[in-house]
């Protein structure tokens, strides 16, 4: 690891500044599906841009980010359910589960949140591990699942009707 943040962090601190700001709008719009897959692309290229780095000692904590308006302009999408699998490495038997496409915009908003809050508060080595570790390990899987599951049903014309 390194102790520079990387030169995408402006870039990936504007972005995620505009998504948390769509989130907690008060609305998603009247095509959601289609911002949510949007947002979803646009992050998860951006958190492949992120550099690992140490993060900053003196930090405050991100977890108590204020989140209430977010999860209040995401609640109506909780239940957009799918089928999904953790790990998709073949030599694996993994029963599906379901995946929820709000819980994956939710969850992704709320790692999101806590790296601007710390960005914002003038710690963006803190906030870069803050992404850039939660890609790797929790929203970047959200971002996916949740982009997969938004352009089977939704932009490949994949209805529930037409399944066998």
């Amino acid at each position: 690891m390194n102790n520079s943040p990387s030169p995408s962090l402006p870039a990936f601190a504007e972005l995620a500044a505009a998504f948390c700001h769509w989130c907690e709008s008060g609305s998603l719009g009247s095509a959601p599906e289609h911002a949510i897959s949007s947002w979803f692309a646009r992050l998860y290229a951006g958190g492949l841009a992120l550099s690992e780095v140490d993060g900053e000692d003196n930090a405050p904590n991100a977890c108590a980010a204020d989140t209430s308006a977010g999860e209040l302009t995401i609640a109506p999408i909780r239940g957009y359910y799918y089928r999904e699998i953790f790990n998709p490495r073949p030599e694996l038997d993994e029963v599906p589960c379901i995946g929820d496409v709000g819980d994956d915009l939710l969850d992704t908003y709320k790692d999101i949140k806590r790296g601007l809050v710390l960005f914002e508060s003038g710690f963006p080595r803190a906030a870069e591990w803050e992404w850039a570790f939660h890609f790797r390990v929790h929203w970047g899987r959200h971002a996916a699942g949740g982009l997969l599951a938004l352009h089977c049903m939704v932009h490949s014309g994949l209805a529930e009707e037409d399944a066998p």
